[in-house]
Formats: structure tokens, C-alpha cells, sequence
């Protein structure tokens, strides 16, 4: 028995066809080697690649003796896809396709590049709610000459700066931050007077 006929993933339908060798996955729209022989970028290539693990774990292709076909827009109005959540009452979904991924954010040097700002902020004496970078004259070549210094530094063997004890890369890291803040807000203040000036 099949316990789902339609399936929808990433916006994609897919149907559930009996597979008499069990598991063998020839013609499976999520197998491995399928997905090797089509024409996509190796970053797409291992993307759908995962899928393939992803659906014997939630849709039990394997014990259910089922293979997963593509369909194309046509052949979906024939028969209107399932809700996920009916037929799976036990199986979470969240879909993050397009949303930025927070969680490759590597922890540990995050930290670092965070005490070196708590440093700052102690070190000039800011108010809590007072960012001291943003009032700094001429910041863009200040932040670059200073995030150079601190790259060199390291470059150099110093792996820690002398004057706060924390890594001259949390340091470089931190300068580039406060360029690419300005940058970004710079671009939209200038797009936000553009639409104003129309």
C-alpha cells in the first residue's frame, strides 16, 4: 500500500510509482545518479542529491516498495497534491528555501568578533545604547587601514593583539563589519532619496 500519492517538495509535485525491485531507485525523480547525469551546477547537483535520503526518511520509499516521478505542470491540475500535514500528522514542516541561513554562522569566531566590540565599547566609554563607529570621521579608509593592520599583524605570526588580548582577526573582522554597515546603509539612503526625488 502507499501511503502517499502525491507529494509535494520545494514547490516541485512528485508521484508515487510502485517499484517491483524495491528501492532500486531507477527513474526516481530524487536519485543520486539521475541527478549526476543532469545538467545542473555541482552546488544544485548535491542539493538534489539530499533529497533522495530525505524522502526514504519521510515518505518510506523503501519499505513502501515506491520510486517518486516529477510532474510537469500539466499533469498536476489532473489531481490535486495532498496536504503534508493531513497525511503525516507526526512529520514537522518548515519551509527556509530563499531565507539566509543563520545557523553557518560559525559560533566560536562570532564570539570573539563580539568581545572585541564589548572591548570597544568599554574602551570608549559608550553610552549602552550608543554604536561609537558610527560617529568615527571618514570611516571607510579608517576601517579599511585598520582592518589591514590587524590582517598583517596576523599574517605576521600575532595572533593576538597586545593592547585588548583578543585576536587580531576578531579585530579585522569587526572594522570590515562597520564598512559593510555603512555601505549598506549608505546605498539605501541614497535608493530612499532616489525614490523621494521621482
Amino acid at each position: 500500500m502507499i501511503p502517499i500519492r502525491i507529494k509535494t517538495i520545494d514547490g516541485c509535485v512528485y508521484e508515487a510509482a510502485p517499484e517491483k525491485e524495491g528501492c532500486g531507485c531507477e527513474g526516481c525523480a530524487f536519485a543520486y545518479e539521475n541527478v549526476i547525469s543532469s545538467l545542473l551546477s555541482e552546488e544544485d547537483k548535491k542539493a538534489e542529491a539530499l533529497k533522495c535520503p530525505e524522502s526514504q526518511r519521510y515518505h518510506d520509499c523503501c519499505e513502501n516498495r515506491v520510486i517518486w516521478i516529477k510532474l510537469d505542470s500539466s499533469t498536476t491540475k489532473k489531481e490535486p497534491a495532498l496536504d503534508d500535514k493531513k497525511q503525516n500528522p507526526d512529520i514537522g514542516r518548515k519551509y527556509d528555501n530563499g531565507k539566509p541561513m543563520y545557523n553557518l554562522l560559525p559560533a566560536d569566531a562570532l564570539e570573539e568578533v563580539v568581545k572585541v566590540l564589548t572591548y570597544g565599547a568599554i574602551k570608549y566609554n559608550e553610552p549602552i545604547d550608543q554604536e561609537n563607529w558610527r560617529l568615527v570621521k571618514n570611516p571607510q579608509p579608517r576601517y579599511f587601514s585598520a582592518s589591514q593592520r590587524h590582517l598583517w599583524a596576523d599574517h605576521r605570526g600575532e595572533e593576538i593583539d597586545s593592547e585588548s588580548g583578543l585576536y587580531h582577526l576578531a579585530h579585522a573582522i569587526s572594522g570590515l563589519l562597520f564598512k559593510l554597515q555603512l555601505k549598506i546603509e549608505e546605498k539605501k539612503s541614497v535608493n530612499l532619496d532616489s525614490n523621494q526625488a521621482k
